[in-house]
């Protein structure tokens, strides 16, 4: 496993045996959204974005089901090692720092 990929990523590696190698990426990142669903695990977090201004942040734009597939893929295949051949390889890549854009 290697980690800190984009400082929070992180890179399995599962070989078996000889074949091709297939990468599976599920991005992780989270919207600028204030979640008001109310419920006892709604964020609360808050992240400065790219302008320097405080706002809330939650994931809402279908990031978590990415993440958890991959997971799934990942205890799967290990389980069907006898169906497969060659090396896979899981990132959960963390969001792309975006540059502010120059002013005009």
């Amino acid at each position: 496993m290697t980690t800190a990929i984009g400082k929070t990523g992180v890179i399995g590696l599962l070989r078996n045996g000889e074949g091709p190698t297939v990468m599976l990426r599920a991005d992780m990142d989270v919207l600028p959204v204030d979640e008001a669903t109310g419920l006892p695990y709604a964020s609360k977090i808050r992240a400065t974005d790219r302008d320097g201004k405080t706002v809330p942040v939650m994931h809402a734009c279908g990031h978590d089901i990415h993440v958890a597939w991959l997971v799934g893929a990942t205890i799967l295949l290990p389980q069907a090692r006898d169906t497969w051949r060659g090396s896979l390889m899981a990132l959960f890549q963390p969001r792309r720092r975006r540059r502010k854009a120059p002013s005009r």
